[in-house]
């Protein structure tokens, strides 16, 4: 698995992802509505995290990195948990569209990406095919959302 130094366009990157999650947590609790969000989605999200922090219980020194890594790991799984638990919790839940957002995410995306994580690993032990799925589903994930928000949109056009 790779263990990269610390380095500026990481921390960007990471920042980043905390300002997303921030934005997506002002959204929903000022409007109390998930409306436009898509619970699959951040159920494969929530996935990806899990699969690839795993790590966090087996940190064998301690240093700023790991600090580091250890906190927002636990924070990007938190967030996301409580995201898709927000789609089950009123008043979120009501304002969820279950009929829009329908795709069978567990048969079509997860269950191939576990296939590809264990036929791809780096080595085989049950972290390196824990990481290898969680890539393989994060690139599978992110295209999803943008395909499907382009056929929404073009559906909608017509």
């Amino acid at each position: 698995m790779f263990t990269g130094a610390f380095n500026v366009f990481r921390v960007l990157a990471d920042l980043s992802h905390l300002l997303s999650f921030f934005l997506l947590f002002i959204k929903m609790f000022r409007s109390r509505s998930v409306e436009g969000l898509s619970r699959r989605t951040q159920e494969i999200f929530l996935l990806v995290f899990v699969c690839r922090y795993l790590d966090i219980f087996f940190v064998h020194h301690i240093s700023f990195l790991t600090v580091y890594n250890t906190i927002m790991k636990v924070f990007f799984i938190l967030s996301s948990a409580v995201i898709v638990a927000s789609f089950h919790r009123i008043p979120w839940k009501a304002t969820y569209n279950d009929k829009e957002d329908s795709f069978r995410h567990w048969l079509f995306l997860v269950l191939p990406c576990a296939v590809l994580g264990l036929a791809f690993p780096a080595s085989y032990d049950v972290m390196e095919v824990l990481y290898a799925f969680s890539i393989f589903l994060e690139a599978v994930a992110s295209a999803f959302v943008h395909l499907t928000s382009l056929f929404k949109f073009t559906d909608y056009k017509r």
